[in-house]
């Protein structure tokens, strides 16, 4: 279910920022077209590793290497893309309201995927 649920907010949302950086770019605005892709990107990669630590985390395995998994991908989440997000916003490169929209794209199809989900088991259930 969890795969399930991750693998649809990662196909959606990305079809979702294509569309709007396109239509950014097609709007001649490619500077913004960057800084949702950038935006995106970043989110989706964040995203992304807090879903493998979560996974990790409810298999409930105690094998050594499971504990370096957690570990490494501690520590790229962590540190490294905190410190990647805060130049992103510090370059003064893309304008805020790109990066905005690329949170926002993904946090929107976040939401929708997740009210679709509920809302299934939800008919699921009253029909059991």
């Amino acid at each position: 279910m969890f795969d399930t649920f991750f693998r649809k907010v990662a196909y959606s949302s990305t079809l979702a920022v294509i569309v709007v950086s396109g239509f950014c770019a097609g709007i001649g605005r490619f500077i913004d077209a960057w800084g949702v892709l950038t935006a995106f990107s970043w989110v989706y990669v964040n995203a992304y590793f807090l879903y493998r630590l979560l996974k990790i985390a409810s298999e409930k395995a105690t094998s050594p290497k499971i504990g370096r998994t957690i570990l490494a991908l501690a520590l790229v989440k962590f540190p490294v893309l905190y410190v990647a997000g805060y130049f992103i916003l510090r370059s003064g490169y893309f304008p805020p309201i790109s990066l905005f929209v690329g949170v926002t794209v993904f946090f929107s199809v976040l939401g929708i995927v997740w009210l679709r989900f509920n809302l299934s088991f939800a008919e699921k259930g009253a029909h059991s």
